[in-house]
């Protein structure tokens, strides 16, 4: 007993890191074999770790959450590729999730540069029908009614429900049983192609 409790002391934090890498090794390649009670027990040893890496980039609760999933996923179809040369199995793993977290930030800004393009848009809406002067008005008012019409009906009713209505782009994807990126499509290149008509017929 005595010899017990002297092995046990001296069982440190490198031993114990040793033990777990060993153990994160082993869950990876049983992974790889799509053994899903060892995916579990992967989950369970290592998402603190990787659930704090994604947090510290998405720097929201919800979104880091979705990622942590997501991540797993990644990690469950990539498990064969795993070798022991490219790292310590939780280092792999994290590279995994950080590059996730900053692949979701790419696309996130994308999106927010491209809503900026669309109020952009509405914006030249608001200039032309509000002219100073009455013939303008009513000038630039024909202008734009022309260029409306040469909008597929999507475009169009996409356009004017958004900046009339107020619709958002989730709202407007129930509104027309289309997908969300298919009406921002439409929005985008519908603006677009509004104000090149106006410039060509102004």
């Amino acid at each position: 007993m005595h010899n017990g409790v002297i092995l046990k002391l001296r069982i440190g934090p490198m031993e114990e890191s040793l033990n777990k890498n060993d153990q994160l090794k082993a869950l990876l390649l049983q992974c790889a074999d799509q053994d899903q009670v060892a995916f579990k027990q992967l989950y369970d040893s290592s998402s603190s770790q990787l659930h704090a890496t994604l947090l510290s980039i998405l720097r929201i609760e919800a979104i880091a959450e979705e990622a942590l999933q997501e991540t797993y996923m990644k990690i469950w179809d990539k498990a064969s590729e795993y070798k022991a040369e490219l790292g310590q199995p939780l280092t792999w793993m994290t590279s995994i999730a950080r590059y996730h977290a900053l692949d979701l930030l790419r696309k996130r800004r994308i999106r927010e540069n491209k809503e900026v393009e669309w109020d952009e848009g509405f914006q030249f809406v608001d200039s032309i029908l509000n002219q100073p002067g009455p013939a303008q008005m009513t000038e630039y008012q024909d202008i734009l009614e022309q260029c409306f019409g040469r909008l597929s009906e999507s475009q169009r009713d996409c356009i004017l429900r958004a900046y009339l209505e107020g619709l958002t782009h989730d709202e407007l994807s129930v509104s027309v049983k289309s997908p969300v990126g298919t009406v921002k499509s439409w929005i985008r290149r519908g603006l677009l192609a509004l104000k090149e008509c106006v410039n060509e017929l102004s």
